[in-house]
């Protein structure tokens, strides 16, 4: 489920008295995959419930009775950090939204950073915050802007905790005597990390051995996890599962559903904003789609990942039982029963 934490003020001002302003949200958390944690007791939300003037009821009322309303009890405190914290983990969350009428502006900027998720007063809430999205074409030769990956996600500026990309070929492809999957990779995670969090995050990695050798998982994978972890100074998990993989080359992060058609060695490695191949790149918010029919980039992002999960899990299993074997390896900060840690996946 997607998750929209906030207080009956925010709520009320987004699907009632201000609902011109956000027309966007109004149909994001109208969605009956998101689930509207408010924070007021049970027996408040009852009343508003039976009164048939309520914001909260004749929002209810317009979608047919499908909003999904949780009361919290009173529970978020967003001036107190050991409240908040121990009460919503971001390890539980991971694809959710909060946003209130008496957060400081300070409070904000503390919370993105300390649990890498997004944190908004109302007054400064942006109905376009998950709508935007970014799409290139790209062909062989190329100058993709002066900086590469850089050039082409910093359209789009939000925070997250956690990463997954699923590529069968990432760490196949040989550029003169460089891999051209992991410096893609370097360059990439360069340009998508925040540049600080005060949890740890979480990158997993999806790709096929192509029938090379353990010990050439070993070297590649541990070269690229390497080099993961200084690209900044907080703390970096990163797992790699040598499986079979989807055929569809993704990036999926708390907010962000994107693609590569032929995959994520995009760049030459001796010249990294020029484009190795013909491709083309996505880079999409989860509600881009949100006033189209079909599924919205969070549908999709939730479908793949419970796929990506299955996999994983019978990796592991298949390890534990069998051990190592072609396409069944696990490389890094899996946890130490060999499931995977990446909290976008384990809170499945």
């Amino acid at each position: 489920m997607f998750s929209f934490f906030t207080d009956k003020e925010s709520l009320e001002d987004i699907i009632f008295y201000n609902d011109d302003k956000y027309p966007n949200w109004k149909k994001i958390i109208g969605k009956n995959f998101t689930e509207i944690y408010l924070d007021i007791s049970n027996d408040e939300l009852k009343r508003e419930m039976e009164n048939d003037e309520s914001p909260l009821w004749l929002f209810s009322i317009e979608l047919g009775g499908n909003v999904n309303y949780s009361a919290l009890g009173n529970k978020l405190d967003f001036n107190k950090e050991d409240t908040f914290i121990n009460f919503i983990h971001p390890d539980s969350f991971p694809h959710s939204v909060f946003v209130s009428s008496t957060i400081s502006e300070e409070n904000t900027d503390y919370f993105n950073r300390k649990t890498g998720l997004a944190f908004c007063n109302i007054k400064r809430f942006n109905d376009n915050l998950l709508t935007n999205g970014f799409y290139k074409e790209l062909e062989k030769g190329e100058h993709a802007g002066n900086e590469g990956w850089k050039t082409m996600v910093n359209s789009i500026s939000i925070t997250s905790n956690a990463t997954v990309i699923s590529d069968p070929y990432l760490l196949s492809n040989e550029d003169g005597r460089k891999n051209a999957g992991i410096e893609n990779c370097i360059n990439l995670f360069d340009s998508i990390l925040p540049g600080r969090i005060d949890i740890e995050y979480h990158i997993t990695l999806i790709c096929e051995d192509n029938k090379k050798t353990e010990d050439w998982c070993l070297r590649k994978s541990g070269e690229l996890i390497t080099r993961i972890k200084k690209l900044r100074p907080y703390e970096i998990k990163v797992e790699v599962f040598f499986m079979k993989a989807l055929h569809k080359r993704v990036i999926i992060q708390n907010y962000i559903y994107g693609s590569c058609d032929k995959g994520f060695s995009v760049f030459n490695t001796q010249k990294p904003m020029v484009v190795r191949d013909d491709n083309d790149f996505r880079f999409d918010t989860l509600f881009k789609s949100i006033n189209f029919s079909g599924d919205t980039e969070y549908e999709s992002t939730e479908k793949l990942l419970k796929r990506i999960k299955k996999n994983c899990d019978n990796i592991t299993e298949r390890i534990r039982n069998i051990g190592t074997d072609m396409n069944c390896r696990i490389i890094g900060d899996c946890n130490k029963d060999k499931s995977v840690r990446n909290r976008l996946l384990s809170s499945l």
